[in-house]
């Protein structure tokens, strides 16, 4: 009886020893997996940080150039350039004008023909 008791004592103290040894086992097959997949992790998330923060800005893009806002300061600048256009002189709106034969820069000033004449 004390051999068995012998050894059930030592069973019992040994097997706290054991179960540590085996998920120190564990431990050590296992982490190097955990830790990669902890840095992949970490990179997709900064991966996916950078990309619905540009999603985020062209939604707001999106949403800001659809806007009725949008619209109506658009409709100010056409008409402002149509006034602009309007208060063009007629002659430089007519040498301007498209299907004209002569394309070269409109003379302003009347320079032109002083200085393509010969010199007296």
């Amino acid at each position: 009886a004390s051999k068995a008791t012998a050894e059930c004592f030592q069973v019992l103290t040994n097997e706290p020893c054991l179960g540590l040894y085996f998920i120190m086992e564990h431990v050590s097959r296992s982490m190097p997996t955990v830790v990669k997949t902890k840095r992949r992790c970490a990179q997709a998330r900064s991966a996916l940080q950078g990309v619905h923060l540009d999603a985020t800005f062209d939604r707001d893009a999106i949403m800001q150039a659809t806007s009725e806002e949008a619209y109506t300061s658009l409709d100010a600048a056409i008409n402002a350039l149509r006034e602009a256009v309007e208060e063009l002189p007629s002659d430089l709106e007519a040498s301007n004008a498209p299907g004209r034969a002569d394309t070269g820069p409109t003379d302003l000033h009347g320079d032109a023909e002083e200085a393509a004449s010969p010199a007296r």
